[in-house]
């Protein structure tokens, strides 16, 4: 894809691959600004009590808590209908879904069977207008349990009255990042292939916002959004139209709280409300829209934004229902400790390895791994780390070179990684995080080293391990991570890297019914190839000197490596209060993690090299306002000189 403009948005313009859908010509439709004061209609006041109790114009109620909505629309087995919450599904046939949609699922995305959160969630859209909230555990296919009934129902307007492009935004689906962004519309437009009325779309940070204003002017049918674009173009771009609007979605809702975009949501949600009840005032509609929450969990903000947002939802999740137990200690009410749904298909493991270990134990994994051709994604806590640890990397070779003499006899150095390696972070430009997602997405193997940013919703193909080599504090951000494998219904595996110190992380995953087993980290190093005839803690040795090398004689690598340490320190002092006692930076043996980066110097050293520039500048600083004060003082005193001179009468 490379830096090109163009080639981006051929990937992003759904919309061009459509063109024999156009009719012609192209309308450009005025929109109501959300601002805009609008005289209202001459009607009586029964016609206006009677349009006041249609429509939903009442306030919004006030928030309820997770707990009472749980209560009041989780169904039970015996009370609930079958039929609604498509109980009797055993394929995706059975939900008589339209001929053109049922095809899209079955040749395009080669699907047959639904999973359990897809025969529950499309069971009940299908069949209801009422506001819904999704749980399900990651990986278990949420995006087309609100996809298909989306379309379903639109595919179903369409019978009624034309749908076309120019009548404008019919669905909005909003997710917390862009690469999210290109997946649901990467599946979107799977779905749409043989429907010609139904226009997919997408507006998110890092395009050109001219090059979305172009598409917007022609129409989108279904929007799929970041939060800030949809925003951003709500305000600015008069051709955005929205009052047409039935479906709403927010996509990994506790993502979106968690990036800051609450008062984004709430926003957006208040502007597709206004403009609906215009709508229907002024005699052009009568209906409001549907809004869907999905998320992996259910914490504090999620309540928040449910109470906010949704209007009496319906809960639907696959967990049974569970009592909320308290037990009273020492005076006081402890609420039981949250389970967490991991899939069955799902091993996990750990390692606990010394920090000084910790390159060369990864290394060695992923070597082992990489024999196989395997597809993996290696999670850290900091960009920097990512930068360093993708660069050494991809230089490794094998044999470990000592020496120009030693080269010159050994056989020629092959990567110690035969497969090829990419990095994900927030920091790469958009044009580069857009094509390593593609890459990868569309790869049968090969290795992701990346920060949070794809810790969620991201589906990747064929993953078959997911490396924590960054614990997270966050048991909700473990689940997130560990989700990215063993996905509808596919084997997976996750491994977690600890150090002893951090080994009471373990009671902690068990509290939230998380199961893990151990590995030997001196198993995982024997898998090193042997240059000689020695035990495997040598071959292990050896690699940390040849990377130790590699740094000292590069000074770029160097720098990434100073960084990656520095940032590591700084990332690891953040854990939250929760998890101070298992990961506090007081625990850390410094020296050994300047050796998991590599480097040779003490950290006081690596620091003061960091920081010895800034000293010379201050010091440079220091002096010359020292130099200017004293210039300035001179300058006084030689016209207060002056002055006297003058005084005095000479």
């Amino acid at each position: 894809m490379g830096g090109d403009d163009g080639e981006l948005q051929l990937n992003l313009d759904v919309s061009s691959e459509k063109k024999s859908r156009a009719d012609g010509g192209v309308s450009v439709l005025p929109k109501d600004l959300p601002n805009r004061k609008r005289k209202e209609p001459e009607t009586t006041r029964k016609q206006k009590a009677l349009i006041a109790k249609k429509v939903a114009t009442a306030p919004l109620p006030g928030t309820q808590s997770l707990k009472k909505i749980e209560e009041e629309t989780t169904h039970d087995d015996t009370k609930r209908d079958p039929s609604v919450f498509g109980d009797a599904i055993t394929s995706f046939e059975d939900f008589k879904l339209n001929e053109r949609l049922n095809h899209a699922i079955k040749e395009k995305l080669q699907l047959s069977n639904p999973t359990s959160i897809q025969r529950m969630g499309i069971g009940y859209l299908l069949k209801s207008e009422r506001d819904a909230m999704i749980k399900a555990e990651t990986g278990s296919g949420k995006t087309l349990t609100y996809l298909i009934p989306v379309l379903h129902k639109l595919h179903t307007l369409s019978l009624t009255q034309k749908i076309f492009r120019e009548q404008g935004t019919y669905a909005v689906v909003l997710v917390p990042t862009r690469e999210l962004c290109i997946q649901v519309l990467s599946t979107l437009t799977k779905l749409t292939s043989s429907t010609p009325f139904i226009i997919p779309g997408a507006v998110m940070g890092g395009e050109k916002k001219a090059s979305e204003k172009a598409r917007l002017r022609k129409g989108i049918t279904v929007l799929v959004a970041t939060p800030g674009r949809l925003l951003d173009h709500l305000n600015t771009t008069s051709s955005l139209r929205v009052d047409n609007l039935r479906y709403l979605v927010l996509d990994e809702a506790d993502r979106l709280l968690d990036m800051g975009f609450e008062r984004d949501v709430n926003t957006i949600v208040d502007i597709f409300r206004r403009q609906s009840q215009s709508r229907v005032k002024s005699g052009k509609g009568d209906h409001g829209f549907q809004s869907i929450l999905i998320s992996a969990t259910l914490k504090e903000g999620i309540e928040r934004l449910a109470g906010q947002n949704l209007r009496d939802p319906e809960f639907i999740s696959t967990e049974k229902k569970e009592k909320k137990e308290k037990k009273k200690e020492g005076g006081e009410e402890l609420k039981k400790e949250e389970e967490f749904a991991a899939p069955k298909q799902l091993q996990q493991y750990y390692v606990s390895v010394e920090c000084k270990d910790r390159l060369t134990t990864l290394v060695s994994f992923v070597r082992w791994k990489s024999q196989k051709s395997t597809k993996m994604i290696l999670f850290l806590s900091n960009t920097d780390s990512v930068d360093f640890l993708y660069a050494i990397m991809t230089q490794s070779r094998f044999p470990f070179v000592k020496s120009k003499k030693e080269e010159d006899n050994e056989e020629a150095p092959q990567a110690l990684i035969p497969l090829k390696i990419h990095r994900l972070h927030g920091n790469l430009p958009q044009v580069d995080r857009t094509k390593v997602y593609v890459e990868f997405n569309e790869a049968k193997s090969g290795v992701m080293i990346c920060s949070d940013v794809a810790a969620r919703g991201m589906d990747f193909p064929g993953v078959e391990w997911i490396v924590q080599y960054d614990p997270p504090g966050e048991t909700t951000e473990y689940i997130h991570r560990i989700g990215r494998t063993a996905r509808l219904g596919k084997i997976g595996n996750a491994l977690v890297f600890l150090l002893p110190s951090e080994i009471q992380y373990i009671e902690q995953l068990k509290r939230h019914k998380i199961a893990v087993v151990g590995i030997d980290a001196n198993e995982i190093r024997s898998t090193l190839p042997m240059q000689k005839k020695i035990e495997s803690q040598d071959v292990s040795h050896d690699l940390q000197l040849y990377y130790e090398r590699m740094v000292m004689d590069d000074p770029e690598l160097a720098g990434l490596a100073r960084r990656g340490f520095t940032s590591f320190v700084r990332a690891y002092s953040t854990h939250s209060k929760e998890a101070k006692h298992i990961f506090h930076v007081k625990n850390l043996h410094l020296g050994h993690v300047a050796k998991s980066f590599a480097l040779r110097e003490q950290p006081k050293d690596v620091t003061s090299q960091q920081s010895r520039k800034a000293k010379a500048a201050n010091r440079e600083k220091t002096k010359s306002s020292k130099v200017q004060a004293a210039m300035s003082r001179r300058g006084n005193t030689m016209q207060t000189a002056h002055t006297s001179e003058f005084d005095a009468g000479f």
